[in-house]
C-alpha cells in the first residue's frame, strides 16, 4: 500500500470525524450545562435519547408487519 495513500486516508478520516463533530456540538452539547460535571460521568438521558429512537424504529417495523399481516387476514375474511 503507497503511504501517500495511506496518510490521504488517515487525513480524510481525521476531518469526517472533525466535520461529524462540528455538526452534533449544537444540537447535542451546546445546551448542556456541564459546569457540575467535573468527574466527566456519562449522561443517563443522552443515552437514553439515543436507545429511545433506536427502539421506536424497531417497534414500529414490527408493528407495521402486524398491521399488514392483520390487513390481509381481514381482506382474506370478506
Amino acid at each position: 500500500m503507497d503511504i501517500d495513500y495511506f496518510r490521504g486516508y488517515v487525513i480524510y478520516s481525521f476531518f469526517t470525524s472533525i466535520n461529524i463533530f462540528f455538526y452534533c456540538f449544537p444540537g447535542v452539547w451546546a445546551t448542556r450545562d456541564e459546569k457540575d460535571n467535573f468527574s466527566q460521568r456519562h449522561d443517563a438521558e443522552l443515552v437514553k435519547e439515543q436507545k429511545r429512537k433506536e427502539v421506536e424504529e424497531e417497534i414500529r417495523a414490527q408493528v407495521d408487519e402486524l398491521m399488514r399481516a392483520e390487513l390481509k387476514n381481514l381482506k382474506a375474511v370478506s
